[in-house]
C-alpha cells in the first residue's frame, strides 16, 4: 500500500512540475540513517524520493553537500 501511495504522489508530483526547469523532487522518509550521533565519524546519508535529477545537491544546515545521483528515485551524500 505504502509503495502505491508513494508512486501515486510521485506521478502527481512529476505530472504538475515537468514543465518546470528546476522541479521540487519528492523525499520519502525515512532517511537511512535515520539518526547519527553528533560529533561521530563521517556517513552516507541515503535519500529516496522521486524527481532527482543529475546535478542535484542535499543540503545540510543551509551548505551543500557533496551529492551523488544515483537514480531519479536516489540520492546518497556525505555527511
Amino acid at each position: 500500500m505504502r509503495r502505491v501511495l508513494t508512486a501515486v504522489l510521485c506521478m502527481a508530483a512529476w505530472g504538475g512540475l515537468a514543465a518546470a526547469q528546476n522541479p521540487v523532487p519528492f523525499v520519502n522518509q525515512p532517511l537511512v540513517p535515520g539518526a547519527a550521533v553528533p560529533g561521530g565519524s563521517s556517513f552516507t546519508l541515503a535519500v529516496s524520493g522521486c524527481m532527482f535529477v543529475p546535478g542535484a545537491t542535499v543540503d545540510w544546515d543551509g551548505q551543500p553537500l557533496k551529492t551523488t545521483f544515483i537514480a531519479q528515485s536516489k540520492l546518497t551524500a556525505a555527511i
